[in-house]
């Protein structure tokens, strides 16, 4: 797959994929981001979130990044997790 230029959230779109993949060192880099300020950021941009952290269903913070920025997230748990960061990464790794 060619590499893609990035778009200013500095995520790349492989056309012949027809999805968006954007992964937290793309928009924040090497920077410790606190949870809560990331999920807002990508709620505004509409992103969906895939997560293996289930612990931001208990975090008030979180919880209310994830409600008023109104952010589409799925938390996978469990033995799926490890398929789905398996895929996740085939994914991320073929768009560059």
């Amino acid at each position: 797959m060619r590499k893609q230029s990035g778009t200013k959230d500095g995520a790349k779109k492989p056309p012949e994929a027809g999805f968006l993949v954007v992964t937290h060192h793309d928009l924040f880099g090497e920077t410790a981001v606190a949870d809560a300020k990331w999920l807002r950021f990508v709620g505004q941009r509409g992103f969906i979130v895939v997560s293996h952290d289930e612990s931001q269903t208990r975090r008030r913070d979180e919880i209310e990044a994830l409600m008023s920025g109104g952010v589409c997230a799925f938390c996978v748990v469990g033995k799926a997790r490890v398929k789905l960061y398996r895929t996740m990464s085939q994914m991320v790794k073929a768009r560059r």
